[in-house]
């Protein structure tokens, strides 16, 4: 994201880390970039629409048009009654189809009478372009206003709501007993636990928020070592059924009348005195483990980016 954020700032657009959106006006209309790396495209947005309505059919045919023209690089051009829409299939270098779509809109602007409107309520008015919570937007200042009395009552009720660190216990217990689960059932079908990793991960955390209602440092940490210690317990219980069901094959379990347990107490010694079988229990574990860590370290990003958007207004241009 580092190169298009320096190729869109080259271009005279402002960017917020926060969200990855680029903005700018131009002439009174805001201009909005999305990069998706994943989805593969990049969205150029123009809050505007025709003065007259006569001139929506004629707007339309044009980006029709124009979309016509570009089929090698544009995936779509559309007008939704309130913003024109341009996008674009990602490239190394997204100046040109920014810059293309940005002059294009400007055409538009001219030749079919576009003027400035509010994104939301869509009635012609000067608008800035504002970060509310997750959201860039080009708002007019009534619809700004809605959504921070929206954003006010959101503190208020989140100031009075507290974490329930029993309820959030037993989310994580649940969520980790998931994970532990899906690692069991993995390991018996004969599957290195990657995604039992994942979940094992995310259950805990997902739990914790789910049922505690809010989550907090100490609910990550609560819920980490919950999961790491369901995760242990599924690894340890996997290695035991492998070890219980090599035993039965060749008929040590009915020799000498060991149980599930026997088995269990057993683990250490075999994986001292075996250094084979001790090799294939870390290779069959440690890429879940990996996946496991990933998954919190993950989760918790997640957790500290929401954190960030959350009840944040400001005004961008």
């Amino acid at each position: 994201m580092a190169k298009y954020k320096e190729q869109l700032q080259a271009m005279g657009f402002g960017y917020d880390d926060v969200t990855s959106v680029a903005y700018r006006k131009i002439n009174d209309i805001a201009f909005i970039v999305r990069v998706n790396t994943a989805s593969k495209e990049y969205n150029v947005t123009a809050a505007c629409r025709p003065a007259k309505d006569g001139m929506i059919d004629h707007l339309r045919t044009a980006l029709h048009q124009f979309a016509s023209q570009r089929q090698n690089m544009l995936k779509t051009a559309f007008f939704e009654g309130k913003q024109i829409h341009i996008c674009y299939q990602i490239s190394s270098d997204i100046t040109s189809g920014v810059n293309d779509s940005v002059n294009f809109i400007m055409y538009c602007v001219n030749q079919f009478e576009c003027v400035s409107c509010c994104s939301i309520c869509g009635k012609f008015d000067a608008v800035d372009v504002y970060s509310v919570e997750s959201n860039v937007s080009a708002l007019c200042t009534g619809c700004y206003g809605t959504l921070q009395n929206n954003i006010a009552k959101n503190i208020l009720a989140d100031s009075s709501t507290k974490t329930n660190y029993p309820m959030g216990i037993l989310g994580a217990i649940l969520g980790g007993l998931v994970g532990a689960v899906v690692w069991i059932l993995f390991s018996l079908m004969g599957y290195i636990g990657y995604i039992a990793g994942f979940i094992s991960g995310f259950g805990g955390i997902i739990g914790f928020k789910w049922l505690g209602k809010k989550m907090s440092t100490g609910g990550i940490v609560i819920s980490i070592i919950i999961s790491f210690v369901f995760l242990f317990l599924a690894m340890y219980l996997a290695v035991g059924i492998d070890l219980y069901n090599q035993f039965e094959a060749e008929g040590l379990i009915e020799m000498y009348g060991l149980t599930f347990k026997d088995v269990l107490d057993f683990i250490p010694n075999a994986i001292q005195l075996d250094s084979k079988y001790a090799g294939t229990v870390v290779y069959n574990n440690i890429f879940g483990v990996i996946t496991f860590i990933f998954s919190v370290v993950l989760c918790a990003v997640g957790l500290r980016s929401e954190g960030k958007v959350k009840n944040r207004s400001m005004k961008l241009t």
